[in-house]
Parts: C-alpha cells; structure tokens; sequence
C-alpha cells in the first residue's frame, strides 16, 4: 500500500496563519539574525512546519497547536546561544 499523498503547501498560506511577534522587532537584527531568521529557514525547520500545517488544517482555531508552535518558533527564533552581538 502506497502512503498517502503529503500535501504542498505555500508558504504564503504559512504567512497568513501567523502575525509578526512585534518584540522580535523591538532590538535590531543581528548580522546572523538577517541570514538566518528568514521564512526560507523557517520552511526547513520541520517541527514548526508540520504544526502550521495543523493550524491551516483547523483554520487557526486549534488551541493545541498553537501550544506547540509557540514552542517550536520560540526554539527557531532563539538563536542566542551562538551569538553576543551587542547590537553596534
């Protein structure tokens, strides 16, 4: 038995589920931050994927993968560990 078709989704259907977290934009972005915090990354980061694909699938209206995918894009947006710029 084949596995069931995944299906494609566009990240603009992504785009449209989630707002811009205003205190992201609060400290200027770091070099890193510019390369990396793109929604080309954001797209191969499979865990916050999967659950935006849930939260399109109930049209935003499940509290359970909100719960997760406040996790996994805290996790993505958190790259502190590897960098001490100072903003200068």
């Amino acid at each position: 038995m084949a596995p069931a078709p995944t299906p494609v989704y566009e990240w603009s259907d992504l785009a449209n589920v989630v707002d811009t977290l205003d205190e992201q934009a609060l400290k200027p972005p770091s070099p890193l931050d510019k390369l990396y915090f793109t929604d080309t990354m954001l797209e191969k980061y499979e865990p916050c994927v999967e659950v935006l694909h849930k939260l399109i699938d109930a049209d935003g209206e499940d509290e359970e993968a909100w719960g997760e995918f406040e996790k996994y894009y805290s996790r993505f947006m958190d790259f502190s560990w590897c960098s001490n710029w100072d903003g200068k």
